[in-house]
């Protein structure tokens, strides 16, 4: 008997055409007792969920934050989202208030003084009293977290039905409850009695659970009401997962919440092709790829092992997939909504590594910069795996060299020497769209040349029909071609083909005609990376309905500074690199000021400025190269 045979249910049909290793498989009988769950059984070595090394840090961020004052989440910030679509004004607070708890938390339990315990319980108490723990962007103007049909209330009120919304954050929140409570319970005892933890329970029980069995049809992130799942659904499950192994005692009830998320997780690994690309960028991987490990290792120690997914293809894959992303350090090819930096712990993509057996991540990971800070505090079951884990960086730093490929998004990346290049294809339909189909990423020397922007500070106008009105996600916007006044539009009918790799040559190419509307003229478009000793070339092999105005868009985070009457320099980080384009093209430069947009300073926090060259000729077409030197 093979193991679906084994854990799928009898006479389960097919929802659609597309399988995952998870559809019909149910924990039924398989679930340990509550009083036997052992949270990381085959992962922690020692009896304390901090590993001595990490328990410093913890201390010293908990010995900074203890003399701050608990922010106020007022009503005021609440209403600023639907008022002026400002979202950073309440979320803020909100983040520094659950930074607080946990850091409280850990260093409580890590010490056993006392020292944090009334702070913790002042955050533990006023958390339990939200009328929400969702965010305004997700729960007061749209219909995200709420069942279809639900009203959108003002301000969230926690007596009435409608306000029982689940989005990302009410579980994550939920999740972190779940933790304190786990590794806290005795000495909430002794300083609360029969209070704090009671509490602690009912609320998860209340704002989680119960929501979640209820509405589990109407959610659309849960899959059941449409196909269209993406980070959310693992995210919100593996955190529900955390809190059910964690809190709920009633064994019919976490065998129904397991049973309910492996069906949501099925459906969503159906959108994740065999390869494992994350198309929501690799900050989004966070909540989507490793969320996914994380849901079902919940499940692997909720059944002491006895199911055990980390044998498949699809899971080692997706462990691999921010490896492949990662250009040196802490950068990334951040391709849709992402930071080109991302600050984050890697302690539990080496876990991923671990358990589906993959040693290259763990090379990689163990590789990164991983000091448990406490920034990324998000996830229940991720931050214990942070918080009992240290790792040993190897001798020599791990990074792919030569051809890698992500193939199911087209990405392809290159290196040589002290060159690197990305090529996106993919199309304008993915989660976290950006109108992107044939940019690249240029680096010399671990130093951008030519950059993508990522993602601007999210504001009401994110994620409505204002989208593509946003520099971040307009083709002009990264490296592409335009043609006259047109520029990529979103949709799934917006897309690459023909992606070609030859690993001898060390070059990518695709065509692009697909990626833009007949509006722009474009008959036929073929685009060829290659990266050699010397330098990268970008070709690009266009032909034109008539003469046209072609842009050939640059993005730079650093001044351009004309070299030639075809040249210019580059100079980032003390490396300079000299950009050629070919003969006969107009040269101008346009400006956004970083002050306009401060969130860009988190992935250039050395640039005063984005700087978009635009190169324009009229022609009916031709062979145009840039070269990066």
């Amino acid at each position: 008997m093979t193991f679906r045979e084994k854990y799928r249910l009898p006479g389960v049909q097919n929802r659609r055409i597309a399988m995952s290793f998870l559809t019909g498989v149910t924990a039924k009988n398989l679930l340990l007792p509550f009083d036997e769950n052992k949270p990381l059984f085959d992962y922690k070595k020692t009896e304390s969920y901090i590993a001595p090394e990490n328990v410093p840090e913890i201390v010293k961020t908990a010995d900074e934050l203890l003399d701050k004052d608990i922010p106020l989440l007022t009503a005021s910030l609440y209403r600023e989202f639907e008022q002026n679509g400002n979202r950073t004004h309440y979320e803020n607070p909100y983040f520094l208030r659950k930074k607080m708890m946990f850091a409280f938390a850990f260093a409580e339990y890590a010490t056993h003084s006392g020292k944090y315990m009334s702070k913790l319980i002042d955050l533990v108490w006023d958390t339990l009293n939200m009328p929400t723990w969702g965010l305004p962007a997700h729960t007061s103007g749209n219909t995200a977290a709420r069942p279809a049909g639900m009203n959108i209330l003002q301000l969230p009120c926690d007596y009435k039905e409608e306000a029982s919304f689940l989005d990302l954050f009410a579980a994550s929140m939920g999740a972190e409850l779940a933790v304190i409570h786990f590794l806290l319970k005795d000495e909430f005892e002794k300083e609360v009695p029969f209070v704090i933890n009671d509490r602690i329970l009912y609320e998860i029980n209340r704002r989680l659970f119960d929501p979640y069995l209820k509405y589990t049809d109407y959610y659309w992130w849960a899959g059941k009401r449409t196909k269209y799942v993406n980070n959310w659904c693992p995210w919100i499950i593996s955190n529900i997962l955390c809190a059910a192994s964690l809190t709920c005692t009633d064994a019919e009830k976490r065998e129904k919440i397991t049973d309910t998320a492996l069906a949501s997780l099925s459906v969503y690994l159906d959108t994740i092709k065999p390869e494992g690309g994350c198309d929501e960028g690799p900050g989004y991987w966070f909540a989507a790829g490793l969320s996914t490990f994380m849901a079902l290792l919940v499940i692997y120690d909720m059944t002491g092992g006895k199911l055990n997914f980390f044998n498949e293809p699809q899971l080692k894959n997706m462990s691999e997939y921010l490896m492949k992303m990662n250009i040196s350090g802490d950068r990334f090819a951040n391709f849709a909504d992402c930071r080109s930096y991302l600050y984050k712990n890697y302690t539990p993509v080496y876990a991923f590594g671990k358990y589906t057996g993959n040693q290259a991540v763990c090379r990689w990971a163990s590789s990164m910069n991983s000091v448990c800070t406490l920034d990324d505090a998000e996830h229940g079951y991720r931050s214990l795996i942070e918080l009992c884990t240290v790792l040993q960086k190897p001798e020599k730093p791990f990074q792919p060299q030569g051809v890698t490929v992500q193939s199911d998004l087209g990405l392809a990346f290159l290196r040589k020497g002290p060159y690197y290049a990305a090529f996106k294809g993919g199309h304008n339909a993915e989660s976290h769209n950006h109108n992107d189909v044939g940019t690249n990423i240029v680096f010399k020397d671990q130093s951008p040349v030519l950059i993508d922007i990522g993602n601007d500070q999210y504001t009401k106008l994110t994620f409505s029909d204002k989208r593509y009105t946003l520099p971040s996600n307009r083709s002009i916007y990264h490296n592409t071609l335009s043609t006259d006044d047109t520029e990529q539009l979103p949709g799934v009918q917006y897309h690459a083909e023909n992606f070609a790799i030859d690993t001898a040559a060390l070059s990518a190419s695709m065509t692009l005609e697909k990626a833009y509307a007949p509006e722009s003229g474009i008959l036929a478009y073929k685009k060829t990376t290659s990266v050699t000793d010397a330098g990268v070339t970008i070709l690009n092999d266009i032909t034109l309905d008539h003469e046209r105005l072609l842009k050939i868009n640059l993005i730079l985070c650093a001044a351009p500074e004309p070299v030639s009457d075809r040249s210019f320099a580059v100079t980032s980080n003390g490396v300079r690199a000299v950009v050629t384009y070919p003969e006969g093209f107009d040269y101008a430069v346009e400006i956004l000021p970083l002050a306009e947009h401060p969130f860009w300073k988190h992935s250039y926090p050395d640039s005063d400025a984005i700087y978009r060259v635009i190169l324009s000729k009229k022609t009916a077409g031709g062979s145009f190269a840039v070269t990066v030197e």
